[in-house]
């Protein structure tokens, strides 16, 4: 029940996105050709040109042009409107493996990480009148937050602990920070990433973003399996593919269609998506399929896998227990155009999200799949409500393999 609650609250979250400005769909101009624009005589040639080229993504620019209004009102509210000469910006620095490895993404898809991170903002105004009007002793607070800290960490509690961990810093009052790599102990070829935080009382704190990155690779990932800074996502730098962890913390809120017609209501996402439900060996299955636009940068695809206790009559499905995963792959297309591929992997909810310039219409994008089911009863059930959905997805089945494309 509780996940059920706390499910629909992410829904609800999703759906107030779609208050955001309708600046925010402004796009990176840098990836049209104005050549190629100065053709165009109707509206049949720019729509056939878009499905051609596709559109430019966010910008990075244009996404910090958007946050300037917030900017202001943060100003407002910590009272630098009338002190011009203090940053808005808290000062953050890099060492020369990040910033290479974040040049090479910028140049490779227009995502400039790091013109975000000098862009964080200067939020001390309320910690800062904490520790000078109101004395407080930002030391002893610090080590009482990691006290209890621990504590939620003894008790598993991690999503509560990392929470008293950033509520302890913030209320610290950050001046500095400086990120760089140090090799990792379980494997010293891979690098994990490091933060040394300077405190307004000067003391100098170093924390760990349980990132670790192999330069062998690309590949950076967490070392509790659990996402890059817990948010649940891996990331291969140098194909540009997000893609989520099996223990994931999305994995605890199931599913739900709200998600769908929350996300599908604003200009974060662009997507299109078929679903299939089943009953089978008690249980109500459904397999959900999505492509398209994520996040106004990227070009995705997700193949998941959900079920419920026969008789629930509602719209929450629980995300597949390990029992029932399936090895799934999947390539990803524009056209004729490979973008990305997934490897065969064993997963509940197989996805990759590719970071790119350009973003591609979901109708112009092919998701080309398979699955490997556990036994003939199973694939049956499934393959009976594709073909009862009279769906566009076409699909050819070898032994136990079930192989689609949409």
């Amino acid at each position: 029940m509780v996940t059920k609650i706390i499910s629909t609250i992410l829904s609800i979250i999703i759906m107030l996105s779609s208050l955001f400005p309708a600046f925010l769909g402004a796009r990176n101009e840098d990836s049209f050709s104005e050549e190629d624009l100065a053709e165009l005589r109707s509206l049949n040639d720019y729509l056939e040109y878009i499905h051609t080229n596709g559109v430019p993504s966010m910008a990075t620019d244009v996404f910090l042009e958007a946050l300037k209004p917030a900017a202001s009102l943060r100003r407002l509210l910590n009272g630098r409107v009338f002190r011009l000469d203090e940053s808005d910006y808290i000062p953050v620095s890099m060492n020369e493996t990040l910033c290479e490895m974040c040049n090479y993404i910028r140049d490779n898809t227009g995502l400039d990480i790091v013109e975000l991170l000098q862009h964080v903002p200067n939020m001390n105004g309320l910690p800062d009148f904490c520790r000078t009007a109101l004395h407080l002793d930002t030391k002893n607070f610090r080590d009482e937050m990691y006290r209890l800290r621990d504590k939620a960490y003894a008790e598993d509690k991690h999503t509560l602990g990392a929470l008293i961990y950033i509520f302890a810093a913030y209320f610290s009052v950050i001046e500095d920070v400086k990120i760089y790599t140090t090799p990792w102990k379980e494997d010293p070829e891979q690098m994990i990433v490091t933060l040394d935080v300077t405190f307004g009382d000067g003391e100098v704190q170093t924390m760990y973003a349980y990132l670790v990155i192999d330069p062998r690779t690309g590949h950076a990932h967490s070392i509790e399996e659990k996402g890059i800074l817990k948010l649940g996502f891996d990331v291969d730098i140098y194909d540009m593919v997000l893609y989520a962890t099996v223990n994931s913390w999305q994995r605890k809120f199931g599913f739900s269609i709200l998600y769908d017609l929350f996300s599908d209501s604003n200009v974060i996402f662009n997507y299109i998506t078929r679903r299939f439900k089943f009953d089978y060996a008690g249980k109500q299955w459904m397999i959900q399929i999505w492509k398209g636009n994520y996040a106004m940068v990227t070009n995705g695809a997700e193949v998941g896998i959900y079920t419920k206790e026969m008789g629930d009559p509602g719209l929450f499905y629980q995300c597949a227990a390990d029992e029932d995963m399936m090895v799934m792959g999947f390539d990803l297309y524009h056209h004729d155009e490979l973008l990305f591929t997934r490897a065969q992997t064993l997963h509940w909810w197989l996805n990759g999200f590719k970071i790119s310039s350009v973003l591609y219409l979901p109708e112009d994008l092919t998701l080309d799949f398979t699955m490997e089911f556990p036994d003939e009863g199973l694939l049956s059930a499934f393959t009976s409500a594709v073909d009862a959905e009279h769906t566009d997805l076409s699909y050819t089945v070898e032994g136990l393999t079930f192989h689609g494309v949409w």
